[in-house]
């Protein structure tokens, strides 16, 4: 397969890690048939949605000099690329975690690697637990801003001064309204805060969470954001919302007409309320079809 050069060094060559993420869009740029456009981080219940992807190229994340290996029971850490709707796509199915172990630069060196290789926009999605008492269980929440509460930063290491204050872009955000309206799927925007887990918030955490302005919590997707923002891509992101951050319990979920007592993370310029791999029960989760040929249609 001919792959295209890669892309993307330019304005990012001088944060850190930069020659590894480069080093890495190289060994992938030979099996690929064209370059991506489009990033897309695959949460929590949205794995289904790569055997959407025509044509597929499936790397495994191990085969990637430099690209962590998600340490969560059922994260594929597969990168897939080819086109979803049309699109030409990088997919991350099965990101890593700050709680696994790995710094916020590990987390993000995917999503840098897609940069890299041509990517100019990043669909983020994610499960995660809600603090807007408005907000109910699978309710779908464009994220409009973060709070970056994970104690740590994808650029640390270098002065990169990123401008983050419109960090997920407002013409995506609209056209994701929209699209969510023409189909009679309600969408809302809301903040999205990121803590670092595995442990999930206390009541206390959660009313001070709640004060400063946040809908949603979860322990994903904000270094993927930093990064990508780093390299000049467009952001949208969108979160499911599980059960209520409030009150965790240890009851187990059997019923599926009501969703479990915890989440598990994902995201995309939207969040749907549970986060990637805290676990949760796949009927918790959104179904993949509702997604189907539509994730892109707004971009």
């Amino acid at each position: 397969m001919g792959g295209g050069a890669a892309a993307g060094g330019g304005a990012a060559a001088g944060l850190p890690g930069a020659e590894a993420v480069a080093a890495a869009a190289r060994t992938v740029v030979p099996r690929l048939a064209e370059p991506p456009a489009v990033a897309l981080v695959l949460g929590s219940g949205l794995g289904a949605l790569a055997d959407e992807v025509d044509d597929p190229v499936r790397i495994g994340a191990a085969e990637v000099p430099g690209m962590p290996v998600p340490r969560v029971a059922g994260h594929a850490g597969t990168l897939l690329f080819g086109r979803l709707a049309g699109v030409p796509v990088a997919a991350l199915a099965g990101r890593v975690h700050t709680y696994e172990g790995y710094s916020a630069a590990e987390v993000a060196f995917a999503v840098r690697v897609a940069a890299e290789l041509g990517c100019r926009a990043l669909v983020a999605t994610n499960a995660a637990g809600g603090l807007d008492p408005d907000l109910d269980p699978g309710d779908l929440m464009v994220v409009a801003d973060h709070v970056n509460f994970l104690g740590d930063n994808p650029l640390r290491g270098a002065a990169s001064f990123v401008d983050m204050t419109d960090a997920y872009d407002p013409g995506l955000r609209a056209r994701a309204l929209r699209a969510g309206a023409d189909r009679g799927t309600p969408l809302r925007e809301g903040v999205y805060v990121a803590v670092p887990g595995p442990s999930y918030e206390t009541r206390a955490e959660v009313a001070m969470f709640r004060s400063w302005g946040a809908d949603a919590v979860g322990m994903s997707t904000v270094p993927e954001v930093i990064a990508a923002r780093a390299h000049g891509l467009g952001v949208a992101k969108r979160s499911w919302r599980s059960p209520t951050a409030p009150a965790p319990t240890s009851a187990t979920w059997s019923s599926p007409s009501s969703p479990p007592p915890h989440r598990g993370p994902a995201s995309i310029g939207a969040t749907y309320l549970p986060d990637d791999g805290d676990g949760g029960s796949v009927a918790s989760r959104p179904n993949h079809r509702t997604f189907r040929n539509r994730p892109l249609a707004w971009m």
